[in-house]
């Protein structure tokens, strides 16, 4: 399949796993939404206090979320369907100000969370639910608190794709995500000196 390489040919290994994981998702249920969120920490390099802790904060507060959120339907009568959070991340540093961030491809049951709530919000129409569980967890993860929690930096791209198991992987649509989610696979503005980990992911 075509890969981005605007910024050199990608990691075959981040490749193969963001490969494999979107795989996994699709085993695990019929229908999936996939989107990629950008994790921003505080600029002026004083990101250095945060490790990958980080994301493993952020990570747990948004499978919390998503748990308690089905809770609540069931609770109100509603029709639960399972939701395993499947995702990647890589860590990157800005070319201009070297500051530190993270790309993280998030999966989900598509029955469960539409690509409606991924709306990032304006005066005609709201913040998604599932932007606000992101957000939430990215407070959580740095630790933000009252207003401050409300004013956590991250950005989502505006694409995401449901994926469809009956389709299989050999369509435009499917190559077009593969494209899209090879950009967390380059090299270009990751640091592989200082000992912290540049990848990871859920697990099999």
């Amino acid at each position: 399949m075509k890969l981005n390489e605007r910024y050199g040919k990608p990691n075959a290994h981040y490749m193969k796993r963001l490969e494999e994981i979107t795989r996994y998702a699709m085993d695990d249920y019929a229908r999936i939404l996939a989107f990629r969120v950008d994790l921003l920490l505080p600029v002026g390099n004083s990101h250095k206090g945060y490790d990958s802790a980080v994301i493993t904060r952020f990570i747990a507060s948004l499978k919390a979320q998503i748990a308690a959120y089905l809770q609540r339907r069931r609770r109100d009568g509603k029709r639960v369907y399972p939701c395993k959070l499947r995702y990647a991340w890589v860590r990157e540093f800005g070319e201009l100000n070297g500051n530190k961030h993270y790309h993280m491809l998030l999966l989900v049951n598509r029955e469960v969370f539409r690509n409606t709530m991924l709306n990032t919000g304006n005066s005609a129409q709201p913040r998604g639910l599932l932007v606000g569980m992101v957000a939430r967890a990215w407070a959580v993860a740095l630790r933000r608190t009252g207003d401050m929690a409300n004013k956590v930096p991250f950005h989502l791209p505006g694409v995401s794709y449901e994926l469809d198991r009956r389709n299989g992987t050999n369509t435009d649509f499917f190559r077009s995500y593969i494209y899209h989610i090879s950009y967390l696979a380059k090299e270009y503005t990751k640091n592989h000196d200082d000992g912290e980990r540049n990848f990871g992911c859920s697990q099999g």
